[in-house]
Formats: structure tokens, sequence, C-alpha cells
């Protein structure tokens, strides 16, 4: 009886692992030619847009860092710094 339980757990085993290990169609294969060009150039320009937003963060205008310094509170993102708890204003600096 045990055997039979091994036996059988390790065909479904099989089974369930044989659909993983077979291999899958490249990019190019189903997509074609044109549409894997453009998917290229989608994610190409998807990431200078990453890389352009990372070095706008990383270099914050003058009027940005002027508020930073004067105001511990200051966030860029909104140029809003928090006046009393509850209340902002923004920074005209």
């Amino acid at each position: 009886m045990r055997l039979a339980k091994l036996a059988f757990l390790a065909m479904v085993g099989t089974a369930l692992a044989v659909p993983a290990a077979l291999p899958q169609p490249a990019a190019a294969q189903w997509l074609g030619p044109t549409l894997d060009a453009q998917r290229h150039d989608n994610l190409r320009r998807h990431q200078q847009r990453i890389r352009a937003e990372r070095l706008k963060k990383s270099s914050p205008s003058r009027h940005a860092r002027a508020c930073a310094r004067r105001y511990p509170s200051y966030n860029p993102r909104t140029d809003r710094y928090v006046v009393r708890r509850g209340v902002t204003a923004r920074c005209r600096l």
C-alpha cells in the first residue's frame, strides 16, 4: 500500500514537472520582426524616460534647494512645506 502511494506521488510529480520543462518560444518567433522592433523601441523609450526622471530627482532646481534650506519640512514634489499640523503652504522663494 505504501509503495503504491509513493509510486503515485512520483507519477504525479513527474506529470506536473513536464509542462514547466517545455521550451517557450522566443519573442521574435511569435511577435514577428515588426512588432518585436516596436517592442524594442518602446522599451528603449521607457528606459530613457526613467533615466531622465532620475536626473531630475538627483539635481533639484535652485528654487527647491533654497526652500529646502529655509523650511526643513519642504516637499519638492508638491512645492509645499508644513506651517503647522495639518496646514501647508507653497514655497514662494
